[in-house]
């Protein structure tokens, strides 16, 4: 497997670390973009066709208590679905313009800094997916 996309995928989670709101979303446009290209479009599109997005979406509002940022996702601990399914909230953040905002303010909420709540997701989520989605594609 070609270690310049894995490299390619840290480096674009490192800058979601760095990215504020005008930015975070070309950065998850170009960690999409990444998941599916060669030679991992073929896995990435696989975890996901397992995985139903949008009732995980469904059953992680569900939890909300009315107030801010108090909804959780229940993320699997088995590697296919987890994977599946963050692939999958990595393409809607990058399919919709406020998608990264929305929901690391609905999940990942750190305070009224939309910023803030970017880097909370990258750090909570997106890194520990970084590192173990690499590990299971050199497998």
């Amino acid at each position: 497997m070609d270690h310049v996309i894995f490299a390619q995928i840290q480096d674009a989670v490192a800058d979601l670390l760095k990215a504020d709101h005008n930015t975070a979303n070309h950065h998850m446009k170009r960690l999409a973009h990444l998941l599916h290209s060669d030679p991992l479009n073929e896995l990435s599109s696989a975890l996901k066709a397992d995985v139903d997005f949008d009732q995980w979406m469904e059953k992680g509002l569900a939890t909300s208590t009315n107030s801010v940022g108090s909804s959780y996702l229940e993320v699997p601990i088995e590697e296919k679905s987890r994977f599946g399914l963050i692939i999958s909230m990595i393409d809607y953040c990058a399919e919709s313009e406020h998608g990264i905002k929305s929901l690391s303010y609905e999940f990942f909420y750190a305070g009224n800094d939309v910023d803030q709540n970017v880097r909370s997701m990258t750090m909570k989520l997106l890194n520990p997916f970084c590192r173990d989605y690499i590990a299971y594609a050199q497998k």
